[in-house]
């Protein structure tokens, strides 16, 4: 039996290496679809299925808050009380413990303010994680107690240690200053440690005891509920499900809500898999692509079972001799069998070849930042992958050719000369072809379509030429809002004198285009429940900065120089936000409320066009275009953050004035590090770059998918031509018009197309439809762009039919005839 698939194996190199055209075709087509296919998936698989680095992590849980409201659900972080809630009352989770990234540390001692991302961790951090240190300890129990009696200890990541530190072995111990406080060094992370913030595209250096948060910043009060700026990480008791943690976590909401109306009322909490958190903005991306690649690889299977359906005819002369000396239909199968495992096994190598270039540079194209534990590349699942999908296309396209050659006939096919035409099944292969690519292509156009739309989406305000900078006004220097607001205008003005910078903003506490903070609000003369307070998007900002941002005041005027913290707070809203207030009315001269019904009443002086400061598009949000938001603002006078974001806009290329801008940062206070310093041009490319990468190469694949329909259907008909010669040769001989002949052969090939194109066309309308709840601007109403696809690929079958109807057309019949 070895012989015997030995002999196979040695008679199918013989016959692959005696057509190399065809074996050259076959392989480079197989390549090209195992190459997409392998190159995408091993992607897929570093990013998105590879198990996370930590201590059994599918046991591990992320935990955020949702507030329910009329218009639907919003996600938030979680204060510290309702994180202390689950520590003390779940029985599903064996242990929950917080985290935030939401400050960094100045770290002192270096040329100039240096900025070290942090991490705010609580207790038991690591140990939820399963993580040991490199060198010394993690934190302890006295490390996370509250009050001004805890010391202050810090945990370096290796990055750090080296980089900063030279890689001191005595570090531990060591006291460094940070934040103008005194740390002392307790532990270091090692670099294969990846930390939970990657879940949000963070990165870390430095571990702090979150209780230290408050004195550090004084942004957060561990006491208060209304201070949600921390997420949480668990761990399932062994056997919980996330179901049962999530009906737990249903419970306990419902019990701190009814305990603190105030703060909790509509409020619950609710868990997801840790592994689901990772890389929100590209999982649907990939998952996309990889149908795509899979897409291009069921064409490419099918154009080489079209090409083996050709050659099975051409060589059914030699199947009918092999059958007249003995040779049983088993072993003509197993033959045909081997030959179409040997093509597959050369096409998925020369597809790993590709895929081992292809990879590094799709990663590089998508923008995705990579953490160590991934490892994007060629492994053993990826190979593993691969083989198993080439022995599936070997016995996929392996089967017409099979199928034709078990229903040779050894009398007809030995009486005669003729060659064997195409059946039918290589007309149905070349029509699913057709039908693949057509939904290809239409998936390929919306994609285009809806990039088209998110470039074309006006954010509402002028971008251009506004390089932004993020700095943090620590707790021991400003401490108070007087303070913070004179570190606002000296640093506004400082700026502003920047050679080169025309206008100068202070905005805040999120980034320009990319709203994070909220409030919600009621009018002051009259009580509102608290899930029909409005909910908005806040911004601090100084007088002027709408202007430049050319954002228009449509009623009332501007914020002053006089709005300051001693005089009366003021306040401007959007239209949409005044109209949702106080409709059909002026809203300038009204009171609201930020908060609590007892808060103070803010004056309304002006209402400002809408903008889109939430950005165009982002994955993870949704797909619906964002309609103009709902945003307050407020004077940094009277509202002055902690958190705070200058806007320069340049005369020129905002990239050239970035050292002077952190030297103008350095010139007023020469420990506050500025950071994150980038145009707000180039923040929202990489907001889009997911839908871009994706636009590209699903149009690439469309492109490679419409081309191997049109050389399949070139390859029927040619097929088709050389098997009906004595035909067409027989009705040239009786004086057939010419013409006729072409129209023809033609006719077929449209008329494949045709068929493939009714079918796909209306796959491609139920498509469009779903895409609409899933891409930017795509709406249901694609019919015309569907009907351009399939007059494009009707016309590219007729194109590809000209070559075999000329040839029928110039069939020769006294050649033709000769042989009978």
């Amino acid at each position: 039996m070895l012989d015997d698939l030995r002999r196979d194996v040695h008679y199918g190199i013989r016959q692959l290496r005696s057509a190399p055209a065809f074996t050259l075709v076959a392989t480079l087509t197989l390549a090209l679809g195992v190459g997409a296919n392998t190159a995408i998936f091993s992607v897929v698989n570093g990013l998105l299925l590879r198990p996370l680095p930590y201590a059994e992590p599918d046991r591990l849980l992320f935990v955020d808050g949702v507030l329910t409201r009329a218009e639907g659900e919003v996600r938030f972080q979680v204060a510290y009380p309702d994180i202390e809630a689950m520590r003390a009352q779940s029985k599903t989770l064996a242990a929950v413990t917080a985290w935030t990234t939401a400050w960094g540390l100045a770290l002192e001692g270096t040329d100039g303010a240096q900025r070290l991302d942090a991490n705010f961790v609580g207790a038991d951090y690591f140990a939820i994680l399963g993580a040991t240190p490199l060198l010394g300890r993690t934190f302890a129990d006295d490390d996370h107690a509250i009050g001004g009696a805890a010391p202050l200890v810090v945990m370096l990541s290796e990055a750090t240690w080296r980089q900063e530190f030279g890689a001191d072995q005595n570090i531990v111990g060591r006291s460094i200053r940070l934040q103008n406080r005194v740390f002392t060094v307790i532990g270091v992370m090692p670099a294969s440690f990846t930390d939970v913030a990657a879940v949000q595209g963070s990165r870390v250096d430095v571990w702090v005891p979150i209780e230290r948060a408050p004195e550090l910043f004084g942004a957060l009060n561990l006491s208060d509920r209304n201070s949600r700026l921390m997420w949480a990480v668990a761990r399932l008791a062994p056997g919980a499900s996330i179901a049962a943690a999530n009906a737990e976590l249903a419970t306990l909401g419902a019990q701190i809500a009814a305990a603190f109306p105030a703060t909790n009322t509509n409020f619950s909490l609710r868990g997801a898999s840790l592994a689901g958190q990772y890389f929100a903005d590209a999982r649907q991306p990939l998952w996309f692509l990889l149908g795509g690649s899979i897409f291009v690889l069921l064409i490419g299977c099918a154009n080489v079972a079209n090409l083996l359906l050709v050659r099975a005819a051409n060589r059914a002369r030699e199947f009918a001799v092999r059958q007249a000396v003995g040779a049983s239909t088993g072993r003509l199968v197993r033959q045909l069998l081997v030959e179409s495992l040997l093509l597959a096994a050369v096409g998925s190598a020369a597809g790993l070849v590709m895929a081992s270039w292809l990879t590094p540079v799709l990663v590089r194209m998508s923008d995705i930042q990579v953490p160590a534990f991934a490892r994007v590349g060629i492994d053993g699942t990826v190979l593993g992958v691969t083989l198993l999908t080439s022995i599936a296309c070997g016995l996929l396209f392996g089967l017409a050719p099979i199928w034709r050659a078990a229903r040779t006939s050894v009398r007809e096919t030995m009486g005669s000369a003729r060659v064997a035409p195409a059946s039918r099944v290589a007309h149905w292969v070349a029509g699913v072809e057709m039908t693949a690519a057509f939904l290809l292509a239409a998936a390929a156009l919306l994609l285009l379509q809806s990039f088209a739309a998110l470039t074309r989406t006006d954010l509402l305000f002028r971008t251009d030429r506004l390089l932004t900078v993020r700095l943090e006004l620590p707790q021991d220097r400003y401490g108070t809002p007087a303070a913070r607001a004179r570190a606002g205008e000296a640093l506004l003005e400082r700026i502003r004198a920047v050679p080169g910078v025309e206008q100068a903003a202070i905005w805040g506490p999120g980034m320009f285009g990319r709203s994070t903070w909220i409030a919600f609000l009621s009018p002051a003369d009259r009580v509102v429940a608290d899930d029909e307070r409005l909910m908005v998007w806040r911004h601090s900002t100084n007088p002027g900065a709408l202007n430049d941002l050319e954002i228009a005041i449509l009623n009332g005027r501007d914020f002053a120089a006089t709005d300051t913290i001693d005089s009366p707070p003021v306040t401007i809203l959007s239209e949409a936000a005044a109209s949702r207030l106080w409709p059909g009315e002026d809203a300038v001269g009204k009171q609201l409320r930020a908060g609590a019904a007892t808060s103070t009443p803010i004056t309304v002086i002006g209402v400002a066009a809408d903008a889109r400061h939430r950005g165009r598009f982002r994955f993870s949000l949704g797909a619906a275009a964002y309609e103009p938001q709902l945003d307050i603002y407020f004077p940094y006078a009277q509202r002055p953050n902690g958190l705070i974001v200058f806007g320069a806009r340049t005369a020129g290329d905002p990239d050239h004035h970035v050292a002077a801008v952190r030297a103008a940062v350095a010139a007023i206070d020469p420990t506050l590090p500025a950071y994150d310093i980038e145009s707000l041009e180039n923040r929202m490319r990489g907001e889009e770059s997911p839908l871009a990468f994706a636009a590209l190469l699903i149009n690439l694949y469309g492109g490679v998918a419409v081309l191997l329909a049109a050389v399949g259907v070139y390859g029927v008909l040619a097929a088709a031509v050389a098997g009906r010669s004595r035909d067409i040769g027989i009705r040239a001989a009786l004086g057939a018009d010419r013409r006729r002949l072409l129209s023809q052969v033609l006719k077929e090939g449209v008329m494949i197309a045709s068929i493939a194109v009714a079918i796909g066309g209306v796959a491609a309308w139920l498509l469009s439809r779903a895409f609409a709840s899933l891409l930017f601007g795509v709406t249901g109403g694609n019919e015309g762009l569907i009907a351009a696809t399939a007059v494009f690929l009707i016309a590219l079958a007729a194109l590809a039919s000209v070559i075999p109807a000329r040839r029928a057309a110039n069939v020769d019949p006294i050649a033709v005839l000769r042989t009978d």
